[in-house]
């Protein structure tokens, strides 16, 4: 049942993803993935307490029928049932009819869809929804403990070990895309020197500035590649320093000096692990 916690949960993601976009497009395609995510916890749970349910049910007879399944002895209740069967009125409004909603009411579907998955996981599954996190499905072992760790992190408001586990696990991501396009060879970066010692200048750095702009031009390359826009690449630069790891194993970073919130930092774990998966899905 887990497996199907999680796919309503990555559902409830993606649609938050698209809630941040301000165009009316972007908005139904929220709604969309929103009710997807309801409909697809409430079929499994439909199953699970054996409803007597068709395909050809309807997504409005699924509030009756859970209450009333064999199985569901305590007779319990799917939550908040208006504001749900508002949010299905909707994405018919816009899947069958065409009909553009505002950014407005993606965000107001955004809140009724996350108060119903937190409820319902709890009710029925006894299941808290923060502890439902796709990092569980990371096929990439270190990037799955950092991203957990940060996680973990994340939870004791330990903010500034949360960034340092998540920028390690970008830097593990991001060597992991280095087998199929290198970083710049950092003997570019080097030529400085040659070209200092030759023309007997100082704080000449032409070539640093082109190993880092290239590589800046092959980190989006890469996060395009797999989906993401550059808006949330720049979240994840922003608020993530430099990490690297020395011979001893030891991990170090480069903090930098600027105000974090929560928020920011759980849509950056979430953009890490739909990059991990991403890439694991390109390279399989």
């Amino acid at each position: 049942m887990i497996s199907q916690l999680l796919l309503s949960k990555r559902l409830y993601l993606f649609g938050s993803n698209f809630v941040e976009k301000p165009d009316p497009i972007s908005a139904g395609m929220a709604i969309s993935f929103f009710q997807d995510s309801i409909e697809i916890f409430c079929w499994s749970l439909l199953k699970e307490l054996d409803a007597q349910v068709k395909d050809t049910t309807p997504f409005t007879s699924f509030f009756d029928l859970i209450e009333k399944a064999p199985k569901n002895t305590e007779s319990k209740k799917l939550p908040f049932k208006a504001k749900i069967l508002e949010l299905n009125k909707a994405r018919v409004s816009f899947k069958h009819y065409g009909n553009l909603p505002d950014i407005s009411e993606a965000k107001k579907f955004k809140e009724y869809t996350e108060e119903f998955l937190r409820v319902s996981f709890h009710d029925f599954f006894k299941t808290e929804f923060d502890s439902i996190t796709l990092s569980q499905v990371i096929p990439f072992d270190d990037i799955r403990r950092a991203i957990m760790s940060s996680e973990k992190a994340l939870g004791d408001d330990n903010l500034e070990e949360c960034i340092c586990e998540l920028a390690k696990a970008k830097k593990l991501l991001f060597e992991k895309f280095a087998k199929y396009l290198p970083e710049v060879d950092r003997h570019l970066r080097d030529a400085d020197r040659l070209l200092e010692k030759g023309m007997k200048t100082s704080g000449v750095r032409i070539f640093q500035y082109l190993t880092e702009y290239l590589n800046a031009l092959r980190n989006i390359n890469f996060v395009s590649l797999c989906g993401v826009s550059i808006k949330e690449y720049l979240l994840m630069q922003q608020y993530l320093p430099h990490a690297y790891q020395t011979m001893d194993g030891k991990w170090h970073f480069s903090l930098k000096s600027i105000e974090v919130s929560k928020d920011n930092l759980k849509k950056v774990i979430n953009l890490l692990i739909d990059l991990s998966l991403k890439l694991s899905q390109m390279i399989s």
